[in-house]
């Protein structure tokens, strides 16, 4: 006999967020990060000037974007968060759903602040949505960096050690005093090579029916063709039948749609099979996996996300791309090293907040560093830093002018406190905790999170976190 499903929690409002969503869909993308972006013509336009001028500062602005659709949009979630706060007699579900239409509010104003150019307004908005760098992982990136410059400094390669006392200098002014200020200053260390193992073992486990057949690691190169194919057997897998890939020119990163249910690859970009592979652990392992959860939950909106859910989402993507890596390439550190520092010498943490072209060259250093270190011939290495640099500064400065020293978009920071936040869960949770992880779109380094889930059902009260 087939168990009746009960009806979700929320099922009302959420049909009625997502009528919004849909009735918008056409007309603007203003509800996704896909709104910040610029074509890659502007995009070329700008660097182009950037390289010319070094008094230039790039106008990340997007182009395209209708203020009057945007606050048409605006007054909808407005109006509908009146009417849940006036008919809902749940106080979990009416605290959870102002807590989302809240936060998408703050973006609309976001992109607003963008176009009109109000640069205050973004930045306020983007630490309301994004929070600010962490100091201690701050800390944490600057003691990686010094270590990476002690290293080089003591090669033989004299461009190395060039290099080195390069990158080294321009950190002077990033050294943060904080350590001394605050007694809650927290030490960050890798995981443990028992609690690697460990839940190497368990996301394998857990992601097993989403490896294609056939798929060789060793595989040096794959199409984009190639790659698309190998994801739609994987969505398949995951039980995502009616989800497409589309290789995209426009694109020079992959992205996940649960809005259309698409994932979009860029065009032109071969892949090795082993990076197909942690691409298939981080976008469906954990992106398409919570957005299924979420949708089949007794609170659907973990299908979309609750507020603020990106931190927790793109830890576990990290997470779970790193454990499909390589036994032999252990855990040494978490990952996007480059846009947390990025972010950190432009908000200024712990010191006065570097200007574009400071982030620019600082970064730039880095990377060529980086690439000399990988084995990199000189020439190879420049041109390979250039190019990494200015994809760092595209999505640091997104929505910007760059022109207000103190004002980026922090959004990247997520990646990688949010790895560090997953880790440190599993260290206290232990591995087995991994498939709480997968029941929506949540953040679970966010206690307040862990409380939603308990009080609608989804996880048992005694796992609400204090």
């Amino acid at each position: 006999m087939q168990q009746h499903k009960e009806t979700p929690v929320d099922q009302e409002w959420f049909e009625q967020l997502t009528q919004i969503l849909d009735n918008h869909k056409d007309k603007n993308r203003s509800l996704t990060l896909v709104a910040l972006d610029l074509t890659p013509k502007e995009r070329e336009h700008e660097h182009a000037e950037f390289l010319r001028d070094r008094e230039y500062c790039p106008d990340f602005r997007p182009r395209r974007t209708n203020i009057e659709d945007i606050e048409s949009k605006e007054k909808d979630l407005i109006d509908l968060k009146e009417r849940i706060e006036q008919e809902e007699e749940n106080g979990v579900i009416k605290l959870t759903y102002r807590w989302k239409i809240n936060t998408m509010i703050a973006f609309l104003r976001l992109l607003k602040a963008s176009i009109k150019g109000d640069m205050g307004r973004f930045r306020r908005y983007s630490h309301f949505l994004y929070g600010a760098p962490d100091p201690d992982v701050q800390s944490f990136c600057l003691d990686k960096a010094s270590d990476v410059i002690k290293e080089s400094l003591q090669s033989d390669d004299p461009e190395m050690v060039s290099a080195a006392e390069k990158l080294r200098e321009h950190l002077l002014n990033a050294q943060p005093s904080h350590r001394e200020k605050h007694d809650a200053f927290v030490e960050i260390q890798p995981p443990s090579d028992q609690l690697i193992a460990e839940t190497r073992k368990k996301v394998h486990e857990l992601h097993a029916d989403l490896l294609p057949e056939g798929l060789d690691p060793s595989e040096e190169e794959i199409s984009p063709e190639q790659t698309a194919q190998y994801f739609q057997e994987a969505l398949k897998s995951a039980g995502a039948d009616d989800w497409k890939v589309i290789i995209n020119p426009n694109r020079t990163g992959m992205i996940v749609k649960p809005s259309t249910q698409e994932i979009h690859i860029p065009a032109g970009k071969k892949q090795s099979m082993q990076r197909v592979l942690e691409l298939i652990f981080h976008e469906i392992g954990a992106h398409v996996t919570r957005y299924l959860k979420g949708k089949e939950s007794n609170l659907k909106l973990l299908s979309i996300g609750l507020d603020r859910y990106i931190k927790g989402e793109e830890g576990v993507g990290a997470l779970f791309e790193s454990m499909a890596k390589p036994e032999s390439k252990p855990v040494k550190d978490f990952g996007k090293f480059g846009r947390h520092l990025a972010i950190s010498l432009a908000t200024g943490v712990n010191h006065d907040p570097y200007n574009f072209r400071e982030v620019y060259e600082t970064m730039e250093a880095y990377y060529y560093l980086d690439e000399l270190r990988k084995g990199k011939e000189h020439e190879a290495a420049k041109e390979k830093a250039a190019k990494r640099t200015w994809i760092t500064c595209q999505r640091v400065y997104k929505g910007t002018h760059s022109d207000k020293p103190g004002t980026c978009f922090t959004k990247d920071i997520v990646y990688r406190e949010g790895e560090i936040g997953t880790w440190l869960l599993l260290n206290e949770k232990e591995p087995d905790s991994l498939s709480q992880l997968t029941l929506g779109k949540w953040d679970h380094t966010n206690a307040r999170h862990w409380w939603i889930l308990s009080q609608t059902g989804v996880l048992p009260e005694d796992q609400a976190k204090e």
